[in-house]
């Protein structure tokens, strides 16, 4: 409870802080422009990318729940462990994801296609060696750092984190293709692509777990 009532203040100082610096940023027109809404539109936008990050979230922990149910307790421990570790890996994809979204939006809307696929080069360029940096320490000294950071008894999390930093890896590679989809008008090919993928997960997880535990998961 106390975690949860720090996480709400820590999110509303930020908010607040966010709107702040945005209201000092805005240009002075903002002001006086005609407010131009498309309310339908956007609707139709929002019930797809909604559902897309719903089943995304959900992705996220199903693999942990079908551990849980088809394994022991200490394996789902080792990947606990391991996918800690993979999300902060996975930091650079979040970052590169939302601070391209916007730009991704403006140079399709000006249809300066050259220019957009120059910059897509240089983000999957960029994910890629910033997820290889972050996973190499692991692939070179993971089971001591998982020791000293986590105790003894949780090195055996490592190889189940280097199927997670690979999956990282091969991410940033392939780019901000679901940003890029999204930003251009194909959202429902990304809701469409997440329930098959929700689906793939759904029969062959189960299988996994059973023949190779963690690293199935």
């Amino acid at each position: 409870v106390l975690a949860m009532g720090l996480g709400v203040v820590s999110a509303g100082i930020a908010l607040m802080l966010s709107a702040s610096m945005l209201r000092i940023a805005l240009p002075s027109e903002v002001a006086t422009a005609q407010i131009v809404r498309n309310t339908t539109e956007w609707r139709s936008s929002a019930l797809p990318m909604a559902l897309t990050e719903g089943m995304r979230v959900f992705q996220a922990h199903l693999s942990v729940l079908m551990l849980g149910a088809l394994s022991t307790v200490s394996m789902v421990g080792l990947f606990r462990v391991a996918s800690s570790m993979a999300v902060l890996i996975a930091f650079p994809l979040s970052l590169f994801t939302v601070v391209s979204a916007s730009v991704i939006a403006r140079l399709h809307a000006q249809k300066d296609h050259e220019r957009l696929q120059r910059l897509l080069s240089w983000l999957s360029l960029g994910m890629t060696a910033a997820t290889f940096a972050l996973s190499l320490p692991f692939f070179i000294a993971g089971r001591p750092l998982l020791g000293l950071t986590f105790g003894h008894e949780f090195e055996g999390s490592n190889p189940v984190l280097l199927v997670l930093c690979l999956s990282n890896i091969l991410s940033g590679f392939f780019g901000t293709n679901a940003v890029l989809l999204n930003m251009t008008g194909h959202h429902v090919r990304v809701m469409r692509a997440s329930w098959i993928s929700l689906g793939v997960i759904c029969v062959a997880c189960p299988l996994q777990v059973l023949t190779l535990g963690a690293i199935g998961a």
